[in-house]
């Protein structure tokens, strides 16, 4: 990935607008044959401003098909899909999902992220300053996965929740680290990420941080009372 132009877009956010601003960046770096695909979430105007490249195209000889170069983004569709079916199940309420069709956030960030170990300290610097809205789960539904997906956002929240319940933890896991035979890349202490409801993929890393660091949680339930 390469970010070649950066532009602040006068007037409107029509399609037509937005056309011309990335044809004049093609054009000066002399791109504008080498237009393979526009992957952009399914609004209007980006339908708008693909026909606006396919036009501005053809009058240079260069033709294009805007059906065929015009994909979808992935995780937004995966996004949607996975909230309709938590709906559906009862999972989240409708209030819920519509929030969190409506408020997306930078979701190509968060979907195109690595979720390992490396990309743990930006996910959770980035956690820091989220808002902390977590997914709101149906209190009346008795299935063990949402329950234990309910206690664990209880966990991180206590975690999270002061300074010094951070670096009790920090230093929990350091401790383990330190005492195991885990490779000294891996030995860096990790604070868990609370999923919220505008970042893509945030419970799947929820899940996997806490996996990981599955005695560690454990072991700070039993050494807090109020958990």
């Amino acid at each position: 990935e390469l970010l070649i132009d950066f532009c602040e877009l006068l007037g409107e956010h029509s399609g037509e607008n937005m056309a011309d601003v990335v044809w004049e960046t093609l054009v000066r770096f002399g791109i504008q044959d080498r237009i393979m695909a526009f992957v952009m979430d399914n609004a209007t105007n980006n339908d708008t401003l693909v026909k606006g490249i396919v036009n501005r195209a053809a009058v240079v000889g260069i033709s294009l098909n805007a059906s065929w170069i015009r994909l979808r983004c992935l995780p937004h569709t995966i996004h949607l899909a996975a909230i309709k079916l938590l709906e559906g199940l009862g999972v989240i309420s409708d209030l819920e999902a519509k929030k969190a069709r409506s408020r997306s956030g930078n979701y190509q960030e968060s979907a195109t992220i690595v979720v390992g170990s490396e990309a743990d300290k930006l996910a959770a610097a980035a956690d820091d300053n989220d808002s902390e809205d977590p997914v709101e789960l149906n209190p009346s539904m008795s299935d063990n996965i949402l329950s234990g997906v309910d206690k664990l956002q209880k966990i991180v929240h206590a975690i999270r929740s002061s300074p010094q319940r951070k670096q009790s933890w920090l230093s929990q896991v350091k401790a383990t680290l330190q005492s195991s035979n885990a490779p000294n890349s891996q030995k860096q202490p990790l604070m868990l990420i609370l999923d919220v409801t505008t970042r893509w993929s945030s419970t799947h890393q929820m899940l996997a941080h806490a996996l990981a660091f599955q005695s560690d949680v454990h072991t700070f339930v039993l050494h807090s009372r109020d958990l």
